[in-house]
């Protein structure tokens, strides 16, 4: 299963997610740890399967929906 990044507003929360089984993509763990001003959660919901990552973008970064990559 893909994933996928609901929301494009800078300041917002939006959801990443994906199938229960799969672990979270490296290219989302590799963006956090580069980007400090990233506020992260992961939440397990296993009543609707799948995990839930909550990501508090700054007011100057934007995710890039075509890389799923999220730019300062």
């Amino acid at each position: 299963m893909s994933w996928v990044i609901h929301d494009n507003q800078p300041g917002t929360v939006f959801a990443i997610y994906g199938n229960r089984d799969k672990s979270i993509p490296p290219w989302v763990v590799e963006h956090l740890m580069q980007n400090q001003g990233l506020l992260v959660s992961i939440l397990h919901k296993y009543s609707l399967c799948r995990f839930y990552m909550r990501i508090e973008i700054l007011s100057n970064c934007r995710v890039d929906p075509r890389v799923n990559r999220v730019m300062c």
